[in-house]
């Protein structure tokens, strides 16, 4: 993308972002948008990056945070889509995911260069895989549901217990995917994200 049209891009497609309300099937106090989310993914993968790398995991701090920005990117056009229902059935989701490559490649990344538009969707499409950075953001993805209950609860929503009860779950599956010390330094976080 040439440097005078990035000021557009981000100010059309991108910015949606900020008004795209997550949790929309349930009543709040404070709603969260995307952008919000995608902020506290970001820092919460680059603090958990942080410590991982101070005990002695190898991890690639800057990759981790890179992914964490761009995890719902497709989200400017695709809203969002709340979890209980998008992984609901597998055949959904391979769909869904589908369709979101596909805006990601041919509507969002519309004008970037061919390297650009690799880079940035390999991010994306990438952003929870299998590898330390990734397992960080989908883990940072979690508990940052987790802090918003807590949050509502404390105002007084008792809205979102469900959502909060489900996120234990999304954790145990979570914590399946990872092994060892890993396993060891989530599991910490986890059982304290619960006291």
């Amino acid at each position: 993308m040439e440097e005078k049209k990035l000021f557009k891009w981000l100010t059309g497609k991108i910015r949606r972002l900020s008004h795209i309300k997550r949790f929309s099937s349930f009543p709040v106090n404070r709603q969260e948008n995307v952008s919000e989310h995608s902020f506290w993914v970001a820092l919460y993968s680059y603090l958990i990056a942080t410590m991982m790398s101070q005990q002695g995991f190898k991890i690639n701090i800057d990759k981790t945070v890179t992914k964490a920005i761009v995890h719902d990117l497709e989200e400017a056009l695709t809203g969002d889509i709340i979890r209980s229902f998008k992984y609901k059935n597998d055949n959904f989701r391979k769909m869904s995911k589908d369709i979101e490559s596909s805006l990601m490649e041919n509507e969002i990344l519309d004008g970037f260069n061919k390297v650009q538009k690799n880079i940035i969707f390999s991010n994306w499409r990438n952003s929870k895989d299998n590898t330390i950075e990734g397992r960080v953001v989908a883990f940072s993805d979690i508990l940052t549901v987790v802090s918003y209950c807590k949050e509502e609860n404390n105002l007084g929503n008792k809205h979102l217990h469900s959502v909060s009860t489900q996120t234990k779950q999304y954790f145990n599956d979570f914590l399946r995917t990872v092994r060892g010390k890993k396993y060891k330094f989530f599991k910490k976080i986890k059982d304290s994200a619960f006291e």
